[in-house]
């Protein structure tokens, strides 16, 4: 938005977030960006720091009850928190009856951010998003990076993996950083709207 608008003209910029400072680098054509490149920063699956209240100090792949039915769970933040879910069929799954269901669930004192994913292939899974407070939504840069890493530390997904979101595909490089793990994110940004009042 700011690199459209004029107001920073320069493909690599820092903007500051809840979750840290985070580096932009922005591959241009024709003056259009068009392809935007983010490090996400590191990870943690410790359950004390997502939170999560449980007796184990990381919750990867583990069985939670909701409702009428057990998920397998991972637990991860990026700076928020993420309940990672891998399932075989990602448009199966009621998002509207389970996202919610988690999303409040009591093992979350601060609630969560849900997420369903299919594996395509080691390089390759497609996602489904209910984000806390907000319900279905397309997309989750977040969520996607939370993904990504869950995938690789479970051996689910290589270092390089391409998600498929309902609003668009993000490309991920998952590398290890003082006994964590983070990645960089890449993919496109569109304008919707803008407006003045």
């Amino acid at each position: 938005f700011v690199y459209r608008k004029g107001i920073l003209k320069q493909e690599k910029m820092t903007v500051e977030t809840r979750a840290g400072i985070k580096t932009i680098e922005i591959t241009l054509d024709n003056d259009e960006p068009v392809l935007f490149k983010v490090d996400m920063g590191l990870s943690t699956f410790k359950t004390s720091e997502v939170p999560m209240t449980a007796d184990e100090e990381e919750f990867l792949d583990g069985e939670l009850k909701v409702l009428d039915t057990t998920f397998n769970v991972t637990a991860i933040s990026v700076g928020n928190p993420h309940a990672i879910i891998f399932v075989d069929d990602v448009d199966a799954i009621d998002i509207d009856k389970y996202g919610p269901a988690i999303e409040a669930h009591e093992v979350f004192p601060e609630k969560i951010n849900v997420h369903f994913v299919e594996v395509i292939s080691k390089n390759e899974g497609k996602m489904r998003t209910w984000e806390r407070g907000a319900g279905v939504t397309l997309a989750c840069g977040t969520g996607a990076t939370s993904t990504a890493i869950s995938g690789f530390k479970l051996g689910l997904f290589d270092s390089n993996v391409l998600l498929h979101l309902p609003g668009g595909d993000l490309k991920f490089n998952v590398y290890e950083k003082d006994d964590a793990l983070g990645a960089f994110m890449e993919g496109p940004a569109e304008l919707v709207y803008d407006g003045e009042f």
